[in-house]
């Protein structure tokens, strides 16, 4: 098996493709909780949803790099390759929450911080963890819906990108 350079290019378009499938995902998993009720709209904020749509698109980028570039370099077509594609999206995926999530959590440890001077006598660690909890416990439903369409759109990318590079080679007169 020859083995390719590692492309910039198509790593950056890994990546707006992924801060895409992020962003259009936020419709679908109910991540904002839209509309968006005043109390939780510092937990629905910029902070939160744009370290989601960042991290998937640096991970996209990254991660599926490499099922991609075997996709279009190889003979054939191998089921092993839109499988690694596949898993690629989907852990993508669950670390983007999950850095979401440890961002929801730093939100709300500085808000139970900042509000109630008894939260501020307990330590730091203690205040990170309690805060978690709830942001754990929900997204752990969030990450298991999320899981499969994560699949498809990884499986998905990595067909496409075989189909489109495939149609755009110049076909050999015979």
């Amino acid at each position: 098996m020859e083995r390719r350079k590692f492309s910039l290019r198509a790593a950056l378009v890994l990546a707006l493709l992924g801060g895409a499938v992020h962003f259009a995902s936020l419709r679908w998993t109910g991540f904002p909780g839209l509309p968006t009720r005043p109390e939780t709209q510092l937990l629905d904020g910029p902070i939160v949803l744009s370290t989601y749509i960042l991290l998937g698109a640096i991970l996209y980028g990254t991660l599926l790099v490499w099922p991609v570039s075997q996709a279009i370099y190889a003979a054939r077509k191998s089921f092993f390759t839109l499988l690694m594609g596949g898993l690629c999206g989907m852990i993508a995926t669950i670390v983007a929450l999950q850095g979401s999530y440890i961002a929801m959590g730093c939100v709300l440890m500085h808000l139970a911080s900042t509000t109630d001077p008894a939260v501020r006598t307990v330590s730091i660690v203690t205040r990170f963890v309690l805060s978690m909890l709830d942001a754990e416990t929900y997204g752990l439903f969030v990450m298991i819906g999320a899981a499969i369409p994560a699949f498809l759109c990884g499986t998905l990318i990595t067909g496409a990108a075989r189909a489109f590079h495939r149609q755009s080679l110049p076909h050999p007169e015979a």
